[in-house]
């Protein structure tokens, strides 16, 4: 898992995990989102792991172009 950089400085995004067909992002309420290849289409998840590398643009890209694609979200612990 890494940190995002938040080169805007106003990202909800804290952290990221690459995986090979996957990548999970959480949110600074500690919700997760899984997208993966099957679920979101591999040209989606490229450029969501390719935005949380780069540290910037990857919560505007996930609003408005794979919000409700995500295969599994995890609530904030405690909900």
């Amino acid at each position: 898992m890494e940190h995002y950089l938040n080169k805007s400085g106003n990202s909800p995004i804290t952290r990221f995990l690459i995986e090979d067909e996957k990548v999970t992002v959480w949110y600074n309420d500690d919700t997760s989102y899984s997208y993966s290849y099957p679920r979101a289409g591999q040209p989606i998840v490229d450029k969501i792991k390719e935005l949380a590398v780069l540290g910037e643009g990857l919560a505007t890209f996930i609003s408005q172009q794979a919000k409700f694609l995500y295969d599994h979200k995890i609530d904030k612990p405690g909900t």
